[in-house]
């Protein structure tokens, strides 16, 4: 585990409740002694995403410590060469919401957005958490963590999304157990051995989404699979780093 500045093991602790506890600063109202903090959070995650390193540099106090929604923790020198590495051909641009600031230690501010990242036809959204600690005039963070915020994916019509007809049936799981599909109008519903229903809604070509997030925040999608003939042979189950293939029944 990457060292922590002194004031870290207080935030840390501090950091969910401080998310939605009353008191939290819109942008528009900081307090005296915390001008300049947002706009600092702000540039700071937008030099990491498009390899601006001079304001990492300038901006980033000693020592650092970043963890991505990835999983991924970075010091300061490594958060520096991500940024380096990895920037975008592209720059993304950025939407900012939800902002808030508050003085949580002399000297040492926190501060949280929601950010939508849009870079072509991709857009991605985040909460972002920074810890920052004044250095004479300026704010440097210290302490910097992204969520991946979980946005369900436009559905098609029903015209587009075509006859649900093709993907009914039983389908087996990789640890035997057997589920259902069936037709539910435009949409299609996974019936549970247990019996429990899942709506599932058409969002690409034999691809869906369930219309809720997991018990661990996260969208779960099902592609369905065809063979040479055009016939569903397959269902499976997308979620973030793993793909669980269910076979159909014959």
């Amino acid at each position: 585990m990457l060292a922590l500045p002194r004031t870290i093991t207080l935030l840390l602790s501090l950091c969910i409740a401080a998310c939605a506890t009353a008191g939290s600063t819109p942008r528009d109202s900081a307090p005296s002694g915390l001008s300049g903090v947002l706009e600092t959070q702000r540039g700071w995650w937008r030099a990491l995403a498009t390899g601006d390193t001079a304001f990492l540099h300038a901006h980033s106090a000693h020592p650092l410590s970043l963890t991505l929604s990835s999983g991924r923790t970075f010091d300061r020198a490594a958060t520096i060469a991500q940024a380096a590495a990895f920037a975008a051909s592209t720059p993304p641009t950025f939407g900012w919401s939800d902002e808030t600031v508050r003085l949580v230690a002399p000297g040492v501010a926190l501060a949280t957005t929601r950010a939508t990242e849009s870079a072509g036809l991709v857009s991605i959204a985040y909460r972002f958490v920074t810890v920052l600690e004044r250095d004479g005039a300026a704010w440097r963070v210290t302490f910097a963590q992204s969520t991946r915020d979980a946005e369900f994916t436009p559905r098609l019509t029903a015209a587009a999304a075509g006859s649900m007809a093709d993907y009914v049936g039983d389908y087996r799981g990789p640890r035997g157990g057997t589920v259902r599909v069936v037709a539910r109008d435009s949409v299609l519903a996974l019936i549970e051995p247990s019996g429990r229903e899942l709506r599932m809604e058409p969002i690409g070509p034999s691809l869906f989404e369930f219309d809720y997030l997991s018990p661990a925040g996260v969208i779960i999608r099902i592609a369905f699979a065809r063979d040479a003939n055009g016939r569903v042979t397959s269902a499976n189950r997308l979620i973030p780093g793993a793909v669980n293939t269910f076979v159909r029944v014959p």
